[in-house]
């Protein structure tokens, strides 16, 4: 059954919530945002706006530059008495006073190997709800497979193995260290993949994000009748069949939950994967699949490729 972190946050937050009050600006919410323009804004703008909402428009966002100093930035957090951040982005994490001790959760970013330590969320979307997704579009499907990059997704897919068991699927994980073995790697699989029982996995990063790579594996997967998904909404555009997406508002209300989990009971949450996401299908790639979506199903994505 799939499960919003909001969901899950939420519960462990009612008893609290009814008998403390809401953080307020006296308590000082921050928002550290990167200085970014055109629609990368409105990202950052749609997860500022889930932030407010939680805290009843409390919270306040500062932009970061390529020229804010760490003495602007402490200004600011003097001057608003701020004692709990949310840092949206890798660049706002680093101008986080070293020697902070007030509670900081990350967002807006894919977090590393060694990230997985920090309180936040990353964007890579939810194994369970990808894969879940995958079953619902092809039930037959019994094996994924995942190309990788240890130092880059190794803790991604070691939790997605867990995912995997969970659903009664089996995860087929190659590891690989550069290019040249990840495209060996993918020439390897799709010659022996079974296109009716088993898919290909394009995580967040890594060798797949390779242009050459990536048109190279969904030319194959044409040929040969197979399916591809992905965690990033892009694929879908150049033929894969399905990927999952930031729903950018929802997640900054999440964000702001493990934040008031965090101010109230002391306790770090550790990084999540993203399950405020939304749905996007390729539907010509489904039809040359022999895959028919009933209208239930199509109203499940929120963006449908090429436009309806």
């Amino acid at each position: 059954m799939r499960i919003r972190i909001a969901a899950i946050l939420r519960l462990s937050l009612c008893a609290v919530v009814c008998l403390c009050p809401l953080l307020t600006r006296a308590e000082g919410v921050g928002i550290l945002v990167p200085e970014v323009r055109g629609p990368y804004w409105q990202v950052y703008r749609n997860i500022i706006d889930g932030v407010k909402a939680e805290f009843q428009n409390d919270a306040q966002h500062f932009v970061i530059s390529s020229h804010t100093s760490p003495a602007a930035v402490q200004q600011w957090l003097d001057k608003n008495e701020i004692t709990a951040l949310v840092a949206l982005g890798n660049e706002c994490l680093a101008h986080v006073p070293a020697n902070s001790q007030m509670p900081v959760v990350v967002g807006g970013t894919i977090l590393k190997p060694g990230g997985e330590s920090l309180a936040g969320i990353t964007l890579n979307p939810s194994p369970q709800l990808l894969f879940e997704g995958l079953v619902a579009i092809r039930p037959a499907v019994r094996d994924i497979h995942v190309v990788f990059e240890e130092d880059y997704n190794g803790w991604v897919i070691s939790r997605a193995q867990t995912a995997a068991r969970d659903l009664g699927l089996t995860l087929h994980s190659h590891p690989v260290a550069n290019l040249r073995e990840a495209a060996e790697g993918y020439r390897t699989i799709q010659d022996q993949m079974k296109s009716d029982t088993a898919a290909l996995w394009l995580p967040l990063g890594g060798p797949s994000r390779e242009k050459s790579i990536l048109q190279e594996i969904l030319e194959a997967a044409w040929e040969h009748d197979q399916i591809v998904f992905s965690s990033n909404l892009a694929d879908v555009r150049r033929g894969a069949l399905f990927a999952l997406y930031p729903d950018n508002e929802q997640l900054g209300r999440d964000l702001a939950l493990m934040l008031k989990e965090m101010k109230q009971h002391k306790t770090v949450t550790g990084t999540l994967f993203l399950s405020a996401v939304h749905k996007a299908i390729n539907l010509r790639t489904a039809e040359h699949l022999g895959l028919r979506l009933r209208k239930e199903q199509l109203k499940e994505f929120e963006l449908v490729y090429p436009p309806q």
